[in-house]
């Protein structure tokens, strides 16, 4: 059986307007992701310090110094804010 040329350029166009779309639908999800993942950052972050302004009142450098490495960076941060606020 063969293809008529103008019948192959329908299917070729048909599958290129089908593929954008599920382009578009793909980078639209994504961009919604990347905001929810933002929002999920913000409220991680709120919580860390509303945490370390409740347990952690007499946070200090020496403390964070003698801190897991994992965790320096973020409490550094937090130390940051809360002093930003005071």
């Amino acid at each position: 059986m063969t293809i008529i040329g103008t019948n192959m350029h329908r299917q070729l166009l048909d599958g290129y307007k089908h593929a954008q779309t599920a382009l578009e639908q793909a980078r639209t999800g994504l961009t919604a992701i990347e905001s929810h993942r933002g929002e999920l950052d913000e409220r991680r972050s709120a919580a860390l310090l509303d945490l370390a302004e409740h347990y952690l009142p007499d946070l200090s450098r020496d403390s964070i110094e003698a801190s897991w490495i994992e965790v320096r960076g973020k409490v550094s941060r937090i130390l940051l804010r809360r002093d930003e606020n005071r």
